[in-house]
């Protein structure tokens, strides 16, 4: 049975052009070899008129900043997938840490301009939190010896205020309201379309798309 978010969903997508979907596709896992650190979109702008307390979430994973904002705002669950796997890994990161670290912490550890950057002391501590793929990724980058994170590796807006366009991040407040509401997700190293076709059965209330649509009608 395919549920009415479902079907109406894969309707929309069929109105893309697929030689343009392959194009992306094939561009990102070619060339595309930095990854997304915090959105750049403003979830905070959006994200509280969708009502996703109690829903089920599907959508792009990206920078996981909409799927912790999701569960901030009482998400039941969220599955997320994403063709970068790299990126899949920096989402687990992010997720893991949210649990795992005080506001504080969490802004100093993914803040490029902090000497707290994804350093290898806090990423100790999240380890045991993420996939053995993700392990395996970060452990080449984050030593003991220092951080070996190339240049521009991870894509980061100094002019866009992390804290203003993630609710999660707008307030301590709001981040241990993230931190009680959060749960277990898995990722999906695949195309959104392959995933939602793979799982019609499944009633989502809510399917986030980032702003991927935006490159695939370029």
């Amino acid at each position: 049975m395919i549920t009415k978010s479902i079907q109406t969903s894969l309707e929309f997508q069929r109105c893309l052009n697929r030689k343009s979907i392959l194009f992306f596709k094939n561009l990102v896992l070619s060339i595309f070899n930095c990854f997304y650190l915090f959105t750049t979109e403003n979830i905070a702008s959006f994200i509280g008129r969708l009502n996703l307390k109690d829903k089920r979430v599907a959508g792009i994973g990206a920078s996981a900043d909409f799927i912790i904002s999701a569960f901030m705002e009482g998400a039941k669950s969220f599955d997320p997938a994403d063709i970068v796997q790299p990126q899949c890994h920096t989402a687990e990161l992010k997720l893991a840490a949210v649990p795992e670290f005080s506001y504080d912490e969490f802004l100093n550890f993914f803040d490029p301009s902090n000497p707290q950057f994804l350093s290898h002391d806090q990423y100790k501590r999240l380890k045991p939190n993420i996939s053995k793929h993700a392990n395996h990724f970060f452990d080449q980058l984050i030593t003991p010896n220092g951080n070996l994170i190339p240049k521009n590796m991870f894509l980061y807006d100094k002019n866009k205020d992390a804290k203003k366009t993630n609710p999660y991040l707008q307030s301590p407040e709001n981040y241990e309201k993230a931190k009680k509401n959060i749960k277990p997700v898995t990722f999906y190293p695949q195309d959104i379309r392959e995933f939602l076709d793979e799982h019609k059965g499944r009633d989502y209330g809510h399917i986030y798309y980032s702003n991927v649509i935006t490159y695939l009608i370029m």
